[in-house]
């Protein structure tokens, strides 16, 4: 009966691969699927892009409930297109300084290429901009 010898480093070259097939990558719709994502979907390695364009907040706050690891975190991404980035606006919610909340349990959350405007809430009414 023979063996099969498998070497120590094509071993770990397959596991390594295993786990990087389980990563998605989602491009969300609205800002309700980011919400869905961030708070009961998301997992370790997953990526989340927001398209760009002007994207405008239509409630008070984006709570993270997921978390990523060290080796694998789950990354939120601005999707640049033709030098156009995401813009998240919060000026028609009043967001207590914060579009984003992620809690002291939550953790390896990356946030990239997001521009975020009028996070300033009632604490600094005189930074909302009046149009």
């Amino acid at each position: 009966m023979k063996r099969l010898r498998i070497a120590p480093a094509t071993f770990l070259a397959a596991a390594l691969l295993f786990q990087s097939l389980g990563a998605e990558t989602y491009r969300i719709r609205d800002f309700r699927h980011l919400e869905y994502l961030v708070e009961e979907k998301a997992l370790p390695g997953d990526i989340i892009e927001i398209p760009p364009g002007h994207h405008y907040l239509e409630y008070d706050r984006i709570s993270i409930q997921r978390s990523g690891t060290s080796e694998k975190p789950i990354i939120i991404r601005g999707v640049i297109e033709n030098g156009r980035r995401p813009v998240i606006d919060a000026v028609r919610v009043n967001v207590h300084r914060a579009v984003f909340v992620v809690p002291q349990d939550v953790h390896d959350i990356v946030f990239e290429n997001l521009e975020i405007l009028n996070a300033a809430g009632r604490r600094y009414p005189e930074r909302i901009p009046r149009y």
